[in-house]
């Protein structure tokens, strides 16, 4: 089973990608302008396939799909919850939730 497409959907609240792998050619090079996510999309890859979550929780995207060559995929979707509370900062009252 290998990795043939990603698509990330509002990377950085902007960006929405595809990248389509060269199964047949073996190589796949994805370039593009700075900031635009290419590391970032590595760094998701990466999260995904070595269970690390700290990638995925510090990376803002809405969602973020691995499809295989077999037709299965794997998606992560993430929501990002606000509780207002006044004795808190802005960002210590995020909570992160995966479906």
């Amino acid at each position: 089973m290998r990795i043939s497409s990603v698509t990330v959907k509002n990377l950085f609240g902007m960006f929405n990608h595809k990248v389509d792998l060269r199964l047949d050619d073996r190589v796949t090079i994805i370039h593009g302008l700075n900031g635009v996510g290419k590391t970032a999309i590595l760094r998701l890859i990466d999260g995904i396939v070595n269970r690390q979550a700290s990638e995925l929780l510090s990376i803002p995207f809405k969602e973020f799909r691995i499809d295989f060559d077999n037709k299965s995929y794997l998606s992560v979707k993430k929501k990002v919850y606000y509780f207002e509370d006044e004795n808190l900062e802005d960002h210590e009252n995020e909570t992160i939730f995966f479906s």
